[in-house]
């Protein structure tokens, strides 16, 4: 994907500091994240990505199967990592800094957590990337399109569904894999008609599952992750709102348009076609607009 026309999150070229907030605002979002880094579900999570996987245990390096305890040296090593890293340098999309600083302005508490989560996934991927590629490096080099990239072979710590092979086989699938392990899912925004807001949030999976659903979050669960309660999220899944992948985007629910790998989307773009003729004139709307704007497929 060369970039977006809706909301620029990984392919953002306008990115600030988060010490760019003003100091207020700044230390309640790098005390938060930093709390959230030093939890013991993240502490788990991320000490993997020191210690990477053994060659006898398959399967959740690439999925949300619960990963198996990292060796006590891998946890000792990321603290010391955690310790060393400087939150306020984490590089953030300058639209979310903005919405985050205007949402702690005028006091809307809801808004300006879900900014605020945002900002506090944008540290996870900042974090679980330069862990991967410091204990586990491979060759980067500069993509034409911009940002960079790596040949094979690829991560063997990743989200199978944000890993696009070569065309994007960036260290992002990395960073999506750390965040479903401590969050259960990947969060996603409801964007809005502009593509540029923050109304809702989505989960895209849950904790030990393969993953094609995304359920909408309520409030008091957006307060468990910020506080770090109950990581990953248990909740009374079948009895949230939720959608398909595909489907959410179609809807405008994602982070950034077509962030997930084409295949992720296939289902259920093949069930719309097959769906009812009062819902088709709609949906095959919908999904040309989809793959006016998505890659194409490359297995690799």
């Amino acid at each position: 994907m060369n970039g977006s026309q809706y909301y620029p999150y990984y392919n953002s070229t306008n990115k600030l500091p988060l010490g760019f907030l003003p100091r207020d605002e700044c230390c309640v979002a790098v005390d938060t994240i930093r709390t959230l880094l030093e939890s013991p579900r993240a502490q788990h999570v991320l000490s993997r990505l020191v210690a990477g996987p053994e060659p006898d245990k398959a399967d959740w390096h690439t999925t949300l199967i619960e990963p198996p305890a990292p060796p006590q040296e891998s946890i000792s090593a990321y603290l010391e990592e955690l310790q060393s890293s400087v939150i306020e340098a984490v590089p953030v999309d300058s639209k979310t800094l903005q919405e985050y600083q205007l949402a702690s302005a005028s006091h809307i508490g809801t808004y300006k957590d879900y900014r605020l989560l945002e900002i506090a996934c944008t540290a996870i991927h900042f974090l679980a990337t330069r862990l991967y590629q410091k204990y586990h490096p491979r060759p980067l080099f500069e993509d034409p399109t911009g940002g960079l990239r790596i040949p094979k072979p690829y991560p063997r710590i990743r989200h199978k569904n944000y890993f696009k092979y070569k065309k994007t086989g960036d260290l992002n699938s990395v960073g999506f894999w750390a965040e479903a392990q401590i969050f259960g899912g990947v969060i996603l925004f409801d964007r809005g008609p502009s593509g540029e807001e923050c109304r809702s949030v989505w989960l895209h999976g849950k904790p030990n599952h393969d993953i094609n659903k995304v359920y909408k979050l309520p409030d008091d669960a957006i307060v468990a992750i910020l506080e770090q309660k109950c990581l990953p999220l248990d909740l009374d899944w079948e009895n949230l709102p939720h959608l398909s992948l595909a489907a959410a985007q179609c809807e405008g629910i994602y982070r950034e348009f077509g962030l997930a790998h084409a295949r992720a989307y296939y289902n259920f773009l093949t069930t719309c076609q097959r769906g009812s003729a009062a819902d088709s004139e709609i949906m095959e709307k919908k999904i040309g607009e989809f793959w006016a704007r998505q890659v194409p497929i490359d297995d690799g």
